[in-house]
């Protein structure tokens, strides 16, 4: 698995988040789903399994457990939508664009290990 494999797998469990099928830390159909700018047409990716979804956002609540601000960096720019790491340092105070670029990638790092060890 890869850093890119990690970004797909990000891609499809935001489109299962904002789907509505998420039952972990979001209510069905939430509410800002809706408002959430599309960057890659939700059509465009691929659907997952429930049981996959799940399997991704487990892995997703122990890196918010274990590296808040990594979690952060990656919801914004996959289930958030917000693309410019220097507007998700500025909105959610995790500081200029490098240091965003370097939290996702330690966020990604994360989540390849945790795959690994399943």
């Amino acid at each position: 698995m890869t850093y890119l494999d990690i970004e797909n797998l990000l891609l499809q469990y935001a489109r299962w988040v904002r789907l509505g099928q998420a039952r972990l830390g979001y209510p069905k159909e939430a509410a800002f789903a809706h408002a959430i700018p599309q960057v890659i047409p939700d059509d465009a990716v691929a659907d997952i399994s429930d049981s996959e979804g799940e399997r991704i956002g487990k892995a997703m609540m122990c890196l918010q457990r274990d590296n808040k601000e990594a979690h952060i960096a990656l919801e914004a720019r996959f289930v958030g939508g917000v693309t410019d790491d220097a507007v998700v340092g500025r909105r959610y105070g995790l500081g200029s664009r490098v240091r965003v670029w370097q939290l996702r990638q330690m966020g990604y790092s994360y989540l390849l290990g945790h795959f690994a060890g399943q």
